[in-house]
């Protein structure tokens, strides 16, 4: 009874959708940001993304591939001759973080968190879109189920330790949660009188 009485209370107060952001944020946020610095290390497929968006490796005691995750990076002064071999959206968040980086880090030294923390907002934010889209439009206790099905499924590392990487699987990844949750949200119907899907954040 007492523990009815306090869920009572606390679906008044954040979203199930909310909940499973909140929980998706402190856990992958530790592992991220906080150090030691988790992420992937470079199996030889990092070059791509590096040269093309105008950074460079910078030397380190530490072997480069497989088994060690190198945290910074120079940024180009100069002129960048190497063009991009084929588009990707990846270049996008690399780019957004670059710029952030520069804003608030170096100017010459880039930190893999500014990238870890595009993707992690980003993916926040999906992670949003498919939990509102899974148990709109209830407040029920399995809507809390499944907040937290959601978090176990995906702030699991397999998934967010390639933010610290220049892999390109997490721009698929959040593309994927948003395609996703958005269908999902056209089959729940919750739409506005003018047809516009509508997402409270409640």
């Amino acid at each position: 009874m007492v523990f009815f009485r306090r869920f009572i209370k606390i679906k008044d107060y954040i979203s199930p959708a909310t909940l499973a952001v909140v929980l998706v944020a402190i856990i992958s946020g530790l592992l991220l940001f906080v150090p030691p610095i988790h992420g992937l290390a470079d199996n030889g497929d990092f070059y791509r993304a590096l040269l093309s968006n105008g950074l460079y490796r910078l030397p380190h005691p530490h072997n480069q591939y497989i088994n060690y995750v190198i945290p910074k990076f120079g940024i180009m002064k100069y002129f960048n001759e190497n063009n991009v071999a084929v588009f990707s959206s990846q270049a996008i968040f690399i780019k957004i973080a670059v710029f952030f980086n520069k804003l608030f880090y170096s100017r010459n030294i880039f930190d893999i968190r500014f990238l870890g923390l595009t993707y992690y907002i980003f993916y926040l934010g999906a992670i949003y879109l498919l939990t509102k889209s899974l148990v709109y439009p209830y407040r029920k206790a399995r809507s809390y189920f499944v907040a937290l099905i959601v978090t176990f499924v995906f702030a699991d590392s397999s998934f967010t330790l390639y933010f610290n990487s220049f892999f390109a699987e997490p721009g698929m990844l959040i593309a994927m949660l948003y395609a996703f949750g958005a269908l999902m949200a056209i089959g729940r119907h919750c739409y506005t009188k003018n047809g516009l899907c509508y997402l409270y954040i409640s």
